[in-house]
């Protein structure tokens, strides 16, 4: 057994070693017994979740399969896949579905290191839903041009599952994986068009470039090449939210890191991402995470 499923398979709680920043679970098998006895959650059962940062040299080989599905986004870089005796190659984008005990292998290029999130689940609804989606077994790979929006549902698991696994977490979690299987069918065959999304993504690339100097609305449109009213509905259909609440998220999110990696003070971090008044920013911050920046760095949960 090699030592990626070794760890894995003694995976219960998000674990220090591995991959700098990484994020690893596994929902005990206690918890997925009393799952699988809830109506709603049972038909739509995440079982593991991860998120590997920039990793070279990242590799996974299944001879077996696994008993469940595995859906992995490619954040950045670009990686390869080996499914039922075929050869793919993967890059930022792509989505990827290997269905349950189909032997499989996959891993990160070393010239250009892949970032991917992943889910490992099953259920029969989740069954139903996959068969709206465009996988095949000819195509276990398809172009997600609403990348953003799926990203922001892994990190909505994550979330949820640093929450524990009180029923009303476990039925979120179930929720989270509708919208993310309904996405791929929806976004996969909606009316945006490509060019349009595409100035949209180097958008947000820009806004996540520039934190410490942050722009009006109207420059973020011209940015994009396109009239504030256009860029804010395109903008709002690819990522769930509006361009200046994803931005102020994107900061938030920042500080949260900061606070967790860092020995800056309060006044520094909130200088460090535009904000000249540090009681505003602690305002802000205790609205998106329901408690002040000083609570969040004792809880240590970064």
């Amino acid at each position: 057994m090699d030592s990626f499923r070794f760890y894995m398979d003694n995976l219960t709680e998000i674990k220090p070693e591995g991959f700098e920043g990484q994020r690893l679970y596994r929902v005990p098998s206690t918890v997925l017994k009393r799952m699988r006895q809830r109506p709603h959650i049972k038909d739509f059962l995440v079982t593991d979740l991860g998120y590997f940062p920039v990793t070279s040299g990242h590799r996974v080989e299944r001879p077996q399969g696994v008993d469940s599905y595995v859906l992995i986004l490619v954040e950045a870089g670009s990686g390869w896949l080996k499914l039922q005796g075929r050869n793919y190659t993967l890059s930022r984008g792509n989505v990827l579905l290997i269905p349950p005990n189909c032997p499989h292998s996959y891993g990160s290029t070393s010239n250009d290191p892949w970032r991917i999130y992943w889910i490992h689940f099953n259920g029969n609804g989740a069954t139903e839903l996959l068969n709206w989606a465009p996988f095949s077994k000819k195509s276990p790979i398809i172009p997600c041009p609403a990348m953003e929006s799926l990203r922001r549902h892994f990190r909505s698991v994550i979330a949820t599952l640093e929450r524990g696994y009180a029923d009303d977490s476990l039925l979120e979690l179930s929720r989270i994986l509708v919208n993310i299987l309904t996405l791929l069918h929806a976004r996969t065959h909606g009316s945006i068009q490509n060019k349009q999304l595409g100035r949209i993504e180097k958008t947000m690339d820009y806004m996540r470039e520039t934190l410490q100097q942050p722009e009006a609305l109207t420059k973020y449109a011209q940015h994009a090449g396109l009239s504030v009213s256009r860029f804010s509905e395109i903008f709002r259909e690819h990522c769930g939210v509006s361009p200046m609440t994803y931005l102020t998220e994107l900061r938030i999110q920042k500080a949260c890191r900061l606070l967790d990696e860092s020995d800056m003070q309060v006044a520094e971090i909130a200088h460090r991402l535009g904000y000249e008044d540090t009681l505003y920013f602690s305002r802000l911050f205790r609205k998106h995470t329901g408690m002040p920046p000083t609570t969040y760095r004792t809880l240590n949960i970064g």
